[in-house]
């Protein structure tokens, strides 16, 4: 992350927005599996993960495609379910709301 900021920084100093649209592979390495993941292999890699990027002016929106893309989008639907769901007690009938 650090070395993101850097870049960041020091490819700033133009005043017209960075051209960066187009499709780009990834690869992703294994860490410390902090959630005891079963079956996790400190180093195994996922390698070749389609990325896009679209770009209008200055603003720029990702999209992971693909499998991995699958598998990201169930992860967050899944987790946004259970903030919702169970965090702030919609399926428990004690749903925690206040209205704007």
């Amino acid at each position: 992350m650090k070395r993101l900021v850097l870049l960041a920084i020091l490819g700033g100093g133009g005043t017209d927005p960075a051209q960066v649209a187009g499709t780009y592979t990834r690869d992703l390495t294994n860490r410390d599996n902090g959630c005891n993941y079963a079956n996790w292999q400190v180093g195994n890699t996922a390698s070749g993960i389609p990325v896009q990027f679209t770009q209008n002016g200055s603003s720029v929106s990702a999209t992971v495609m693909g499998v991995a893309g699958g598998l990201l989008s169930l992860g967050l639907g899944l987790y946004l379910a259970y903030q919702i769901g169970v965090v702030q007690g919609l399926f428990t009938g004690n749903p925690i709301w206040s209205p704007s």
